[in-house]
């Protein structure tokens, strides 16, 4: 009869309990990732608005009326809440997806934890059925 696989428990273990701590992290990392991307691209193009309200000086001859300051006051306060905005609606949108990720890792640490548990229990009747036909039937 062949030997059954050895497992090296602690290193099962070990690769379980990284898991769960990426688990931890992951959530925390896409709502930081999630928000420094959002709100970079929504600054960013609120800044762009900005600049395009700047150029405005220049067609000020073509349009009557046009008020270049409050036309950049308006510019400035609009990257600011589009920034803040985009930032939080991605934050949270990339926690959503880092929520999904760690589930990912907590269903993979369970299962080694489970197959370790398995294996335990196994072995020990494996153990148990080697040690009852190594004893000799007894005369009733």
């Amino acid at each position: 009869m062949a030997k059954p696989p050895i497992y090296d428990r602690l290193t099962i273990e070990r690769y379980a309990q990284k898991l769960l701590a990426r688990a931890r992290l992951v959530t925390l990392y896409g709502f930081i990732g999630g928000g420094v991307l959002g709100g970079g691209i929504a600054a960013a193009s609120g800044f762009a608005f900005r600049f395009v309200t700047s150029v405005r000086p220049v067609l000020e001859g073509l349009s009557l009326g046009l008020n270049t300051e409050q036309a950049t006051d308006a510019a400035n306060g609009m990257a600011l809440v589009w920034g803040t905005a985009g930032g939080l609606a991605c934050g949270i949108a990339g926690a959503f997806l880092g929520a999904g990720a760690a589930a990912r890792y907590r269903l993979a640490a369970q299962q080694a934890l489970c197959q370790l548990e398995i294996e335990r229990h196994l072995s020990r009747l494996a153990a148990r059925g080697a040690e009852e036909q190594e004893r000799p039937p007894t005369a009733g």
